[in-house]
């Protein structure tokens, strides 16, 4: 745990350093570094800002702790129910800080292209490919990813699109079917 904290405060300390790099007029009039530094305070951002969530909550789970030391009974009566609380969100946060802090792979921010066939069987092939698209589409919809059609044959099994070719973010698709 110790570990995961030194990393998470040099990544906080990173993050800082980013800002106070990027106010600097020598950066600010290198459109080129900029964009580089932006993109690395961009990439530390969701970490940090979790990080800070789960110190916030560890600060409120010891004084809560503290407070169940009161002699009054609605004062441990409250600190108990902040306790339950508290303890389900710090592992919530520890969670998603452990998925964090997996070292990204270089080609997370590349486009890609993914081809869909039909291939061997005939219709049922095609109904595949179709649904394996209209998966897909759905998958990267709800990701938040723009789809572009490169290329399709139209057949009764693939949707029909009001819009060939969409504006390409994030997610291309080749998309073709084999009669």
């Amino acid at each position: 745990m110790s570990i995961m904290i030194e990393r998470l405060e040099g990544m906080v300390n990173r993050y800082h350093e980013i800002t106070e790099l990027m106010m600097q007029p020598d950066i600010v009039s290198d459109s080129r570094e900029l964009a580089k530094l932006g993109r690395e305070q961009a990439d530390l951002t969701q970490v940090v800002e979790t990080y800070q969530d789960y110190k916030h909550s560890m600060e409120a789970l010891e004084e809560a702790k503290e407070l169940l030391k009161e002699e009054d009974k609605e004062i441990k009566e409250m600190a108990k129910m902040e306790i339950e609380e508290l303890e389900p969100k710090i592992e919530e946060y520890l969670g998603k800080l452990e998925i964090l802090l997996i070292p990204k792979d270089p080609n997370d921010s590349h486009n890609a292209i993914v081809e869909i066939r039909g291939a061997a069987g005939g219709d049922e092939g095609n109904i595949f490919a179709g649904d394996l698209y209209r998966m897909y589409s759905k998958y990267a919809e709800s990701q938040g990813w723009k789809i572009e059609i490169v290329e399709m044959d139209n057949t009764k099994y693939l949707p029909q699109l009001e819009k060939p070719a969409e504006f390409l973010e994030q997610l291309n698709i080749l998309l073709s079917s084999e009669e």
